[in-house]
This record gives structure tokens, C-alpha cells and sequence, in this order.
């Protein structure tokens, strides 16, 4: 009997593992579109196929028995398809035979990434042992502000870089510079401690996953107006994840049922659609941003059941819940690990967080997190912020698991109840993951809408894409009467096309919609809703 040549190909790729090479198969559907997937098995007349999470951009989960979940991958294959599990890391979905004309395996090199900071200007070196003193958020703080800073002072030409534990929550880099031992101190015990301990001089940064109160303005003042986009600074994007046990056959909640399941009222997954089983849940600490941002936006007036067990580590937490397979818990997006995230509906879409609906950040638990600095910093700490909202260093956030700020293209998943003229302007176009956002009844951009202008000129002229390929489409919340948001909306995608002009960039008149309060991305029955809803989205004809 001869060997078949498919299993020489499996022995090569059990040689070539060690070399970092990745097996994989091509899936080509009848419809020309393809992905990346492995064949588990093949039953019933149905294949059932295995997708990496990080083969897949977008997720919509059916909304009525005999509906087709679909996938959108990063091949910009649309797959309608029925998912069945998700374990490690991978979906498996099944897919009739009759859908799927061939399959090609495939081997290609996994491409490590190669940091870039050519662009970065040396800084004033200060006599002090510190460079700076970042202290608040533990998502941030964990593991982030390590790599950030680190990556910082890789680029200004630092030697012997290390990152050294001191305690619970707290860390030290240091490194050498031009023969001089300099030291940065990371402190993440909450967002609170962050803006406490910049009041007491005890750092230079604050590190928040949530935005500053008012109070905390009043009582920091003395270092300027703290949300003033020279003080209030976005460094990523994340969402606060709600996820469960790989083994639980839950994929979507909407945001009454989490608030109703970590309140206590609801206390058992069969009231649900699970098994008889206890919830059991798992929170974090009262000083966490995270909780914070969960408390209200989920919570809001209710209190945490007290049989939840609370956390300061997100990672602690997270592990918590992948060994429990009754367990829940929330956290940033980096710290799912090897738990499972659930869609979330906050009454209008069933959201995945995923990293397009978080950059957007029409995901219903989407947040920023934040630097705030002084007005008055030091050189060192404001070419420390400079070097993170960089295309370089918001690479750094991208590998640490957060939504980074540098503009990506994609082809979302859209309802299909929204009006045509909006199908029909964006059917040959791709969306861009930034949305200028604005505050109420007015067209002026919030602070990440400045920040971002830069980086999206930056963006068009990078690409060669002239005035007759963007497009500004406008909408607003459902306040008012609907024709005049639809004129509102239109001014507003207006005005920023103004803001881009000032910048240099003319984008067509003809390219200019509003759309009013046809399409809400979230509750308007919130203020956090109405404040998702008021938007331009920004599309490009590639």
C-alpha cells in the first residue's frame, strides 16, 4: 500500500511546529467567498469546522429559533452557519456539505511583530531616580503600563530594561540610560487611588478605566481642568467583557439579565435556559474602575449580591470563572483568557465584543481608558504620553489584548430592518473603527474626536484616499422631532468635514448624509445610549 500524500503533509507539519509554521485548511464556499478553518468532523450531511477566535472580526448571534448565526472573518468571508460551542480559543460551527465547494490545506509562517520607534524624539533627562510614577487602574496597570513603558524606554535607547514585582499590584521598571540606572513605579491598586495619589504627589500619571468625576476635577484643579484634552488623555479602547465557563452553552444575554444575575434575582442557570445549577459570581473590588464602570452601567441603583466573591486581579478573577463551570464573572477584554465572552444586548443589538464593535464602540460595554496628567508635566512624562498615543505605541496596546486607536478598515455585519438608502450608500464601501461622537444638541467633537482627527488625516493621506472616496454619515438620538434630527445629523457630519478640511483633507459635499435616529447602535432609553447614538461614522471606498 503506497502513503497518501495527506499524511505526509501532516508529518511535515509535525516537524515544521517547532519553526513557528501554522497548519491550517482554506474552506472555499460556493457563494467564492473562503477562510481558515480545520475539519473536525464531518456528520449528518454537515461539516463541522473549527475557527480560531482570531480568524473572526464579527459575530451575530440569530435572534429566533431556525435563524442562521453569522460569522464575518478576517478574509472578509461572510459565513451564515450555526454555532455550536466555543472551546480554547476556537468556535465550532457547522456548515452544510452542499454549501462548501473544496477545501485546500494549506501551511504558512506565523509573522512575529517587529517593534518601530524611528520616529520618537530623545527626552530631557531629569536627576531624579524616577522618570515618572504611574499609579490606578490594575487594567491598565497588570500589564499594559508595564509594556508601554517598557517599549518607551526601549525606544529612547534604554539598556538592561526590567520589570520587577515589589508587592501585590506593584511594579517597578527599571533600566539603564546612557550609563545611569533610571526607575518608573507602577502602582495599580484602582482608578480612585490613581487620582488620590496624584493629588498627594505621589505620581505623575493616574491610570483610570473610567472618565474622572466631577468631584475628583474640583479636587485636582490645582493641576488644570482635568478633562481638557491637554490633561485627559485616551490610550485605548476596552470593553468590559462578561463571560462565563467554557462549558456553558449560554452565547448572549442582554444587560436587564446581568443586571437581574449579579443583583441575586436571578440565581440559577435553568431560569435561563442552563442547567438546574447555581450562579455563582465573581466581581471586582469596590476600588476597581472595572467595577466602577459595571456598577453603572449594569447595576446602576441595585446592589451586588452579596454572595458574589470579589477580586482586585483581573486575571485571578478570570481563572476563577474558566475552573467554575457555574461561574460568571466581568473584565476587561484582555483578561477573558481562557473563559468565554458573551454577546450583550442592551435592548437595540446583540453585540460581541469584538474588536471593531469596541473601536466603534457600539458595543453596549465599551469604555476608554485613560491617562491624566498635570498641565505643567514634565518633559519626560509628556514624551511618555506622546510615545503611547503613537502609531508605534498603540501597536503595544494592540498586543496586550486592548481596542488600540490606530485606524483599521472592516466590512461590518449590518441588521437588515435599517433603512435602504443606508444599505445602499454603504454596499461598496468598508467602515473605518472611528466614530466622532458629540455631546447633546450640539455638533462640537468630545476630547477622543480631537485626538482623533490627527490620526484619521494621518490615515487618508498614508493610503491615497482622495476627497471622492470618504464618506461622513451622520445620526442622532431620538430626542426632538424626527426631521429635524435628520437635519441635525447631516450638520454634524457637516461640521466634521469642516474639522477635516482644517486639517487639509476636502472631503465631496455629495459624500455627506444624515440619517437622524434611523439607526441606534444603543438604548435610547439611556444617557449612555443617547450619547452612543449622536455619532458620524466615517467609511472609505477602497
Amino acid at each position: 500500500m503506497g502513503i497518501r500524500p495527506h499524511s505526509i503533509l501532516v508529518t511535515v507539519f509535525l516537524f515544521l511546529i517547532s519553526f513557528q509554521f501554522i497548519f491550517a485548511e482554506t474552506i472555499h464556499l460556493i457563494d467564492g467567498s473562503s477562510f481558515e478553518a480545520t475539519v473536525e468532523s464531518i456528520e449528518d450531511g454537515n461539516h463541522i469546522l473549527k475557527i480560531p477566535k482570531s480568524k473572526i472580526l464579527q459575530i451575530k448571534y440569530k435572534s429566533k429559533k431556525g435563524d442562521k448565526d453569522y460569522i464575518s472573518c478576517v478574509s472578509n468571508a461572510y459565513i451564515p452557519t450555526d454555532i455550536l460551542r466555543y472551546k480554547q480559543g476556537n468556535y465550532y460551527i457547522k456548515i452544510p456539505n452542499n454549501e462548501i465547494k473544496s477545501i485546500d490545506e494549506v501551511t504558512k509562517i506565523d509573522e512575529n511583530y517587529k517593534f518601530d520607534a524611528k520616529s520618537l524624539v530623545a527626552v530631557k533627562k531629569s536627576d531624579s531616580p524616577y522618570f515618572f510614577r504611574l499609579h490606578g487602574s490594575n487594567t491598565i496597570g497588570a500589564t499594559l503600563a508595564p509594556e508601554l513603558v517598557s517599549g518607551y524606554l526601549k525606544a529612547i535607547g534604554a539598556k538592561q530594561i526590567k520589570v520587577t514585582k515589589l508587592a501585590k499590584e506593584e511594579q517597578r521598571v527599571s533600566a539603564m540610560l546612557k550609563g545611569k540606572k533610571i526607575e518608573v513605579e507602577i502602582i495599580s491598586h484602582g482608578s480612585t487611588t490613581g487620582f488620590e495619589d496624584l493629588n498627594g504627589d505621589k505620581c505623575e500619571i493616574a491610570m483610570a478605566s473610567r472618565r474622572i468625576k466631577d468631584e475628583e476635577v474640583v479636587t485636582l484643579q490645582r493641576f488644570g481642568n482635568m478633562k481638557a484634552d491637554t490633561n485627559e488623555h485616551v490610550v485605548a479602547i476596552d470593553g468590559v467583557a462578561v463571560f462565563v465557563n467554557q462549558e456553558n452553552h449560554i452565547f448572549k444575554l442582554d444587560t436587564a439579565q446581568i443586571k437581574d444575575i449579579f443583583s441575586g434575582k436571578i440565581n440559577n442557570w435553568s431560569l435561563l435556559g442552563g442547567e438546574d445549577k447555581k450562579i455563582n459570581l465573581y466581581a471586582r473590588d469596590e476600588m476597581s474602575g472595572t467595577w466602577d464602570t459595571f456598577k453603572s452601567l449594569i447595576l446602576e441603583k441595585e446592589s451586588l449580591s452579596p454572595t458574589a466573591e470579589r477580586f482586585e486581579d483581573n486575571t485571578i478573577l478570570s481563572n476563577k470563572v474558566a475552573k467554575d463551570p457555574y461561574g460568571i464573572g466581568f473584565g476587561g477584554l484582555p483578561y477573558i483568557l481562557d473563559s468565554k465572552e458573551l454577546a450583550i444586548s442592551d435592548g437595540e443589538n446583540t453585540i460581541r465584543p469584538d474588536v471593531y464593535a469596541v473601536a466603534t464602540e457600539d458595543y453596549p460595554l465599551s469604555r476608554r481608558l485613560f491617562f491624566y496628567t498635570p498641565t505643567k508635566s514634565s518633559s519626560e512624562v509628556k514624551a511618555f504620553v506622546a510615545f503611547v498615543l503613537s502609531y508605534e505605541g498603540q501597536n503595544i496596546v494592540k498586543d496586550v489584548g486592548f481596542v488600540d486607536l490606530n485606524v483599521k478598515s472592516f466590512k461590518p455585519i449590518l441588521p437588515e430592518d435599517l433603512p435602504e438608502s443606508y444599505l445602499e450608500s454603504v454596499k461598496q464601501l468598508s467602515r473605518l473603527s472611528v466614530n466622532f461622537r458629540f455631546d447633546s444638541s450640539s455638533d462640537m467633537l468630545d476630547n477622543k474626536a480631537k485626538q482623533d482627527l490627527d490620526r484619521l488625516s494621518k490615515y487618508f493621506r498614508n493610503n491615497s484616499i482622495n476627497k471622492k472616496a470618504i464618506y461622513l454619515f451622520g445620526f442622532t438620538d431620538n430626542m426632538g422631532v424626527a426631521n429635524i434630527n435628520e437635519k441635525l445629523s447631516k450638520k454634524r457630519a457637516e461640521a466634521t468635514m469642516e474639522f477635516f478640511s482644517k486639517k487639509g483633507i476636502k472631503i465631496d459635499k455629495n459624500n455627506i448624509s444624515g440619517f437622524g435616529e434611523s439607526y441606534p447602535v444603543a438604548n435610547n432609553l439611556t444617557e449612555r445610549g443617547k450619547s452612543q447614538n449622536r455619532r458620524v461614522e466615517i467609511w472609505v471606498k477602497r
